[in-house]
């Protein structure tokens, strides 16, 4: 369905070039790492499994290539010809097409036995075959040593050293490729296949080898293939992995039946108080630097002798939203984003999703399903094209519907502020607050999916999770990367989307239509139920106008309530007070705040994925009713309780 249409969009942006050379390999090998180091591109990478799932064009850079014109396709990872989710038919698809003039298929140094399956498997049918090694320099530091020699003489093909994250070997990916084609360009054929060693009956294929199982049986052949793999590894690589103590120790916390949860819940508060604790008091000084900037603004457009109607509309509308928007939402991103990069690159994300597979499990879903829920946390709609790695339809669908339950990086910044300003005023208790938000977001999740679950025969499947090593992070690089990939990306977007809405919210509140504005006019229609649900016919006017995107929401809603009545130069928490918010308001805003309808990004990202406007619509709807009802629950124990 939509994801023939992905494949034709994504060719029509596949550079012109002369030669075409695929990155192919097993999950988690490095592959995007090669793919920026060639190219120069900024694609990001992680330290788990199922990051990328779709493929990713670029030209590889000049100094890299020789002066050739190469362009470079980034495959999601395989770990079989025989593909078991869409990612993989993606990679399986492109590889048989023989649109690749040459391949680069990338291993990890210390995981070389299990990669090995894929390259023994797709070398004979891939022309032009290079064998890349990456993480040379984690393996050193473990303790093993690959013969790159000994590597080629076995599996006749080309082998490549590198280290892709310091660059280290990267410069011979590409003239070892297209030296290759060179040589064949004359009478292509497929790169030479191994000799296959018969599998030892008393010497059974390792478990380690993901999807081994799942494979066996649309691939005959995959004993032969893993006991090949295993012989060429061992002969190949001198050294024990020495694994230390401290990744044994915290490997049993993190993933113990008990103290797993109990440590992510831990780390989890520990974020949001490093949050807390940093971004209050700058929140508080870009929302004063902005007042004074506006007083300078409006003096500075009135000296220009424009209408005074045009300064209010952009120094009340556009300037005004656009500085709100930016108190609110840069601090706490600055900090949060690079502290959640942090995680990703040590490996916590795939330890979070085992902890989760089993109450997804009983739940109805699957434990992929926990992998795409952690994706939504950067943003629903790269979640959502992460729900591909679920093969089973009827999960996929599951997966897609409730990725939205998750808070994405667009409604941090408000859960932030909401929280700050009426539910704690400690970065202690603020913490506390906002674990349990996304305690609330995970409860909803699961209650969603179960609903939504069916158990059928045949659709079950194994949840294969390679457990990745502990990495240690480049730091530097991270907060660099996670600044402009990251904050600056989402800020920017906010920004391009609350400028105008700014504008449009002024307009509408200064023209005047049957004795009352247009903003009025919506915000009486709304009212009867905004306060049915405990908030207000603004807030609600504000969730539909913020359907562009969700980080202006409690902006656009600020804009509507301080027309004509408060403070020119009041914070967005102060405006939000002065409008007579309560901690029950707070509670229901905060509560739609988590469940309301994915922004329009991610709605058309869901049309797209899965060919449906249907399922578009009710990805919108679904978490809404699951956000009213949780209003209603507020409503009825502040009526209980008081």
């Amino acid at each position: 369905m939509g994801l023939t249409r992905e494949r034709a969009r994504e060719s029509e942006k596949r550079p012109a070039a002369d030669f075409v050379v695929a990155l192919a390999g097993s999950p988690n090998v490095g592959k995007s790492t090669v793919f920026n180091a060639l190219t120069g591109l900024h694609r990001h990478t992680g330290n788990w499994t199922g990051k990328t799932v779709s493929l990713a064009y670029g030209v590889v850079r000049r100094e890299r290539s020789g002066g050739a014109s190469v362009a470079l396709v980034d495959l999601p990872g395989s770990v079989s010809l025989c593909p078991e989710s869409p990612e993989e038919k993606v990679s399986a698809d492109f590889l048989a097409s023989g649109e690749a003039d040459a391949a680069i298929i990338v291993c990890d140094a210390l995981a070389l036995e299990r990669n090995l399956i894929f390259v023994l498997a797709a070398a004979p049918r891939v022309r032009n075959c290079v064998l890349c090694v990456n993480m040379i320099d984690e393996a050193k530091r473990a303790g093993v040593t690959v013969d790159a020699l000994r590597l080629s003489e076995r599996t006749g093909l080309p082998v490549v050293l590198c280290a892709a994250r310091s660059g280290r070997g990267v410069d011979a990916l590409i003239p070892t490729a297209l030296s290759l084609i060179s040589q064949n360009s004359e009478q292509p054929s497929p790169a030479t296949a191994p000799e296959m060693t018969t599998a030892d009956p008393d010497r059974a294929p390792e478990a380690s080898a993901p999807g081994l199982a799942a494979h066996e049986a649309n691939a005959p052949d995959h004993a032969a293939l893993a006991a090949s793999a295993r012989e060429i590894a061992h002969d190949c690589t001198s050294g024990d992995v020495r694994i230390s103590r401290a990744s044994r120790v915290a490997d049993r916390i993190l993933t113990g039946r008990i103290s797993g949860p109990l440590a992510m819940i831990a780390l989890l508060a520990a974020v949001f108080w490093i949050t807390a604790v940093g971004a209050n008091i700058p929140s508080d000084s870009l929302a004063a630097l902005f007042a004074r900037a506006e007083d300078a603004l409006r003096f500075a457009l009135t000296a220009l002798l424009l209408p005074p109607p045009l300064v209010s509309c952009l120094v009340d509308g556009v300037f005004r939203v656009a500085a709100w928007v930016t108190s609110v939402m840069l601090p706490p991103m600055a900090i949060f984003f690079p502290l959640f990069t942090l995680a990703e690159d040590v490996g916590l994300f795939p330890r979070v999703a085992f902890d989760l597979d089993r109450s997804f499990a009983r739940c109805k879903s699957c434990g992929r399903h926990a992998i795409t829920s952690v994706m939504g946390l950067g943003c629903n709609a790269v979640g959502v094209c992460g729900c591909r790695i679920i093969s089973s339809p009827r999960r996929r669908r599951t997966a897609i519907l409730t990725n939205s339950f998750i808070p994405c990086n667009g409604r941090i910044g408000a859960i932030f502020l909401i929280t700050s300003t009426f539910l704690a005023r400690t970065a202690l208790g603020e913490s506390a607050v906002l674990v349990a938000v996304f305690a609330f977001a995970l409860a909803a999740t699961f209650a969603a999916s179960a609903l939504l679950g069916t158990r059928s025969r045949g659709e079950d499947e194994p949840f294969i999770l390679e457990m990745v090593r502990f990495r240690r992070p480049q730091i530097a690089r991270t907060l660099v990367r996670s600044f402009f990939d990251r904050t600056l990306f989402v800020l920017g977007r906010a920004l391009a989307v609350a400028a105008p809405a700014g504008a449009v919210i002024w307009l509408a509140s200064n023209v005047t239509i049957a004795g009352a504005t247009p903003v009025e006019h919506i915000v009486a229609a709304l009212e009867p139920v905004g306060r049915a649900l405990g908030v207000d016919g603004t807030l609600l006017c504000a969730f539909i106008l913020g359907l562009p995107a969700n980080e202006i929401v409690l902006p656009l809603a600020a804009a509507i309530y301080s027309h004509g009545a408060l403070s020119q130069s009041a914070a967005l928490g102060e405006t939000l007070a002065a409008a007579g918010w309560t901690v029950e308001t707070a509670l229901c805003a905060l509560a739609l705040t988590v469940l309301h309808s994915p922004c329009a990004t991610t709605l058309l990202t869901i049309r797209r994925e899965t060919g449906s406007a249907k399922t578009a619509l009710a990805a919108a709807l679904l978490p809404s009713v699951f956000g009213v009802a949780a209003c209603l629950l507020i409503r009825a124990v502040f009526a209980i309780f008081g």
